[in-house]
């Protein structure tokens, strides 16, 4: 179970990237690290996040990650909220398009260098196994 203000963030946040900056993959998000100071009776908030891109085949392609005090501006959650969802999306899209320009323009794989994980196709090294 998850904290409610960030549950209510993360889906807010999933609605903007599934919907508008889907790329025809989807968003996840995945709340990690417990804080163990915080009691609560309903849940815990969690320190960590990350955001992951997964392509139309359903496999994670990158991921977006967001911890605790690691940096200047964003020292706990609150500051996430503050931020702003439209912020956030952002920040998605530039990954996004980085990983876009990496994969499609310099790396260029042929066909062959990758394999669908989520549907059960096994790396090209494997498939005499």
């Amino acid at each position: 179970m998850i904290d409610g203000w960030q549950m209510a963030w993360a889906q807010r946040m999933l609605a903007l990237l599934n919907i508008e900056l889907h790329h025809d993959g989807a968003w996840v998000i995945v709340f990690t690290h417990p804080h163990s100071l915080i009691v609560s009776l309903t849940a815990p908030q969690y320190r960590q996040f990350r955001i992951m891109w997964l392509d139309v085949d359903g496999d994670p392609q990158f991921t977006l990650e967001w911890a605790h005090g690691e940096a200047h501006d964003e020292f706990d959650f609150a500051a996430v909220v503050l931020t702003g969802i439209e912020a956030w999306g952002q920040k998605c899209e530039e990954c996004w398009l980085h990983w876009h320009r990496l994969m499609r323009e310099t790396l260029e794989p042929a066909e062959g260098q990758t394999f669908r994980r989520a549907r059960g196709e096994r790396p090209h090294s494997m498939n005499g196994r």
